[in-house]
């Protein structure tokens, strides 16, 4: 399994309503196609960057899942003949992104739970309880 995120780019005038049956349904199929752990979507309403089928808005969905390499295919052939729909992108991440985004959770969620006067050590910065190390236990280069 593969992991995705697809970004979706829906129709401005979808109220908030559409857009959350949207949504509902678009995860529907991802489940249908063999995605598994849907991560909770992302959605924004932004002003685009140059218009797309005369749109200058739009309402930006993202859902992160794992799921089969078919599974972009599937999903582009049964939204594409949506109205509501501008845009469809599927984006594979990499192992070392998801590491990444692993590290800062848990990062964040140890700051989070740290008492608030005390600030976290940054790695590479010595920890103040630690001794300095012994000059005389460093090994010398003779050359």
């Amino acid at each position: 399994m593969n992991h995705y995120e697809t970004a979706m780019l829906l129709s401005p005038a979808l109220s908030d309503k559409d857009v959350s049956k949207f949504v509902q349904e678009a995860r529907e199929l991802l489940t249908r196609h063999g995605a598994s752990e849907l991560a909770p979507e992302k959605t924004e309403r932004r002003s685009l960057a140059y218009p797309v089928k005369k749109h200058t808005e739009g309402t930006y969905v993202f859902i992160s899942f794992d799921g089969p390499a078919s599974l972009p295919a599937e999903m582009r052939t049964e939204l594409r003949h949506r109205d509501e729909l501008l845009r469809l992108a599927f984006i594979r991440k990499p192992e070392r992104a998801l590491q990444a985004e692993a590290d800062a959770e848990a990062r964040a969620a140890k700051a989070a739970s740290s008492p608030a006067g005390e600030p976290e050590a940054e790695a590479g910065e010595p920890d103040e309880d630690m001794p300095e190390p012994d000059q005389s236990d460093k090994e010398h280069d003779n050359g």
